[in-house]
């Protein structure tokens, strides 16, 4: 067993037994158990997986510290699974041994009060560091952390995701951002202010809520902290989750205005914050696939959270995600761009001086056009028909971008008779998928199949599906060809079919030796005539038949007392390993 770079060591113990007391069947059924639950647990890092989700935190714990396993065989104790200082415990008795959820759940508990542990030791110093930071700016300002209701009463899922996003990066998604907003302009008259108002800044980490920031009469200025996205993996900058640097010094600005109102003349107030400005527009939610005339709207709003109207500077906006030829009128605030031409949902970032705006990333959902009848896929793959049996062609419906249409539109398949080929009947099963169901009258090497499709706005297209038909019994011979058998295996059949007398006797080595000998040349024999049959059928291996259908051998086309072939797609490889010779198999085609 190994793990990353370091092997993981494998240790035996018995207590109050014998090793030959030992039941096998246990100890091998437990490790088989102990490895699938390790293999469930860590899992392989992904680009979109999310660093703060308990099954990952899991997953990079039992990746750095597993480095031993150590089984204990005891008659008198109990089946017990436990994991703790890299060192997982296995015990089994004479009966029982701990099962595969026994094992995960002791692997899974062990790794969370490791990393726990590991967090509570590194979140003083964090916050040691962070408040160094806080008292070089606001000297008279204390930093109070409610870790009680994060320690306490919680589940550990929820404890070790809380505290990987405290301690992550020296705090770089909670408190620095709390920093930085409170100490804004700490070198300017600005800073005077604030700190003559904030004597304390306390974060609460609670389980529900929107982050929000409240300054209270005594100078305290409290950060609602809400952790409650952890698990779903939400963590991006919004007004109802993590709060940036700016929404910080916004909401305190804010109060502050309310008993200073000589706030308003130390701060520009009619510079755009991203923070709070957005974009609106049924654009920012659903767009058309490929559509060039999609548009939405900017509204910019300064610090204060009040409105500026809609001009914006198109060098301090940055578009990142599925948006194309994307053009800002600066006067209206209008940003005009084109939709992406694949069907399906994307995120749209927007960045006003480096910041993402309210609402930032934006969900999109991109829907397909109408349906567009060229583009219209075949999913039938077969070449090849037996003449007066039945086949379906399944047809793929898309639009003019190749994306799967939703809307139920009228399509219908006009009957088109031409040639041998003639359509019985046709199904729609799915939304995009329409099944015709097609005959074959006369043999020919190439035969097309028109299918005539006909909607509302597209008008008609016909599409030719080409196909190659045969007869009953050159079917049969290529599946007996492809079944390792020669055409006159049926009859080889029939005339051995008298019994014969099974005798027991000892074969000496020159006896063994001709029946080798025997065996090879019947063998060779086989080989050639397979050989000979496959050049005189032709296409053996390029020929792909339909799916049979339930009722085939129900309706006439096998005769009374013939065998039919069970075997619809007969393995073409089979002929190449029989026969020895893949090039002599493709031999040359010969009318049937």
């Amino acid at each position: 067993m190994q793990m990353g770079d370091d092997a993981t060591s494998f240790k035996l113990e018995v207590e109050g037994g014998t090793l030959d007391e030992l039941p096998l069947h246990l100890l091998e059924a437990m490790m088989s158990d102990a490895a699938e639950a390790l293999a469930s647990l860590i899992t392989e890092s992904l680009a979109n997986m999310r660093n703060f989700h308990s099954s990952k935190i899991v997953s990079d714990f039992l990746k750095q510290s597993l480095r031993s396993v150590v089984v204990l065989f005891s008659p008198e104790r109990r089946p017990v699974a436990e994991f703790s200082e890299g060192k997982l415990m296995l015990c089994l008795n004479l009966q029982l041994a701990p099962t595969r959820c026994e094992i995960c759940e002791g692997l899974r508990r062990g790794a969370l009060a490791g990393e726990i542990e590991r967090l509570r030791g590194e979140l003083p110093r964090v916050i040691a560091t962070v408040g160094q930071r806080l008292q070089m700016r606001l000297p008279t300002t204390t930093f109070v952390l409610d870790s009680a209701s994060l320690l306490e009463g919680e589940d550990d899922e929820y404890v070790v995701s809380a505290l990987s996003l405290l301690c992550y990066n020296c705090g770089a998604l909670v408190l620095q951002p709390l920093m930085d907003g409170v100490s804004m302009g700490w070198d300017t008259r600005l800073g005077s202010v604030v700190r003559r108002h904030v004597r304390q800044l306390t974060l609460v980490l609670e389980l529900f809520g929107g982050g929000n920031c409240v300054l209270y009469d005594s100078g305290n200025f409290v950060y609602n902290c809400p952790l409650f996205f952890l698990e779903r993996g939400v963590y991006a900058t919004s007004s109802c989750y993590l709060l940036s640097s700016q929404q910080i010094a916004s909401l305190l600005l804010m109060q502050l205005s309310l008993v200073d109102p000589s706030i308003f003349g130390l701060v520009n107030t009619s510079k755009p914050l991203a923070c709070w400005s957005q974009v609106h527009g049924v654009c920012t939610r659903i767009l058309s696939a490929g559509c060039q005339r999609n548009a939405v709207r900017m509204t910019t709003r300064n610090i204060f959270n009040l409105r500026l109207g809609h001009a914006v500077s198109e060098s301090s906006l940055t578009f990142i995600g599925c948006w194309r030829s994307i053009k800002v009128h600066e006067a209206t605030g209008r940003v005009h761009f084109t939709a992406p031409t694949k069907a399906g949902y994307y995120e749209q970032q927007i960045l006003m001086g480096g910041q993402p705006i309210l609402k930032s990333p934006l969900r999109l959902r991109v829907r397909p056009l109408a349906v567009h009848l060229p583009s219209t896929k075949v999913l039938s793959n077969f070449n090849t028909v037996v003449v007066g049996r039945p086949f379906d062609i399944v047809l793929l419906l898309r639009d003019k971008y190749g994306n799967r249409i939703e809307a139920p539109e009228k399509i219908v398949v006009s009957p088109v008779t031409a040639g041998a080929a003639r359509i019985m009947s046709w199904k729609r099963s799915r939304v995009d998928m329409i099944e015709v169901r097609v005959v074959v009258a006369d043999v020919c090497d190439k035969c097309a199949v028109p299918i005539r499709l006909r909607a509302a706005d597209e008008g008609d297209f016909e599409l030719l599906f080409p196909v190659e038909s045969v007869s009953e019994q050159t079917y049969h011979w290529v599946c007996l060809l492809r079944g390792g058998h020669t055409l006159d295996w049926e009859k080889r059949c029939r005339a051995s079919k008298t019994k014969a007398t099974k005798t027991l006797s000892m074969a000496g080595k020159a006896s063994d030796r001709v029946k080798y000998f025997f065996r090879r040349t019947v063998r060779d024999a086989e080989r050639r005539r397979l050989v000979r049959d496959a050049k005189l059928i032709g296409g053996l291996l390029n020929r792909v038949f339909p799916p049979r259908r339930p009722n085939d051998g129900k309706n006439g086309n096998s005769k009374k007392g013939k065998k039919v072939t069970r075997d619809e797609y007969p393995s073409r490889r089979r002929v190449c390993v029989v026969m020895g010779e893949e090039s002599e198999a493709k031999g040359e085609e010969v009318s049937k």
